[in-house]
């Protein structure tokens, strides 16, 4: 799926801690797919400072295909259901959402 990089950013942020060992290890290949690696932070000019990540406005679309099983993608789902139940979707999930919810 291609994700941009508010999207990838967004996804990681939810992405559970905890669960049993083939959760936790599909959790873990996702992060490391969503990760920036140094041409991106470097072409992006992707800078993480204060606990804030920023990058250049011009490169806001670029995008990156991300390879997401069927068991990721269950967690996913799962992960956004649930904070859209709970009302704890902020703007910033709205593209992602949309992506994975198919709304």
């Amino acid at each position: 799926m291609e994700l941009n990089i508010l999207e990838r950013l967004m996804l990681a942020s939810i992405l559970p801690e905890q669960g049993d060992i083939v959760t936790l290890k599909i959790v873990q290949d996702l992060k490391l797919a969503l990760a920036f690696n140094e041409k991106e932070v470097a072409d992006c000019e992707i800078d993480n400072k204060d606990k804030r990540v920023t990058w250049n406005p011009e490169k806001s679309e670029y995008v990156k295909e991300i390879p997401i099983g069927p068991k990721a993608m269950s967690i996913i789902i799962e992960e956004l259901e649930t904070r859209d139940k709970d009302k704890t979707l902020v703007a910033d999930f709205i593209s992602l959402y949309d992506k994975f919810m198919g709304e």
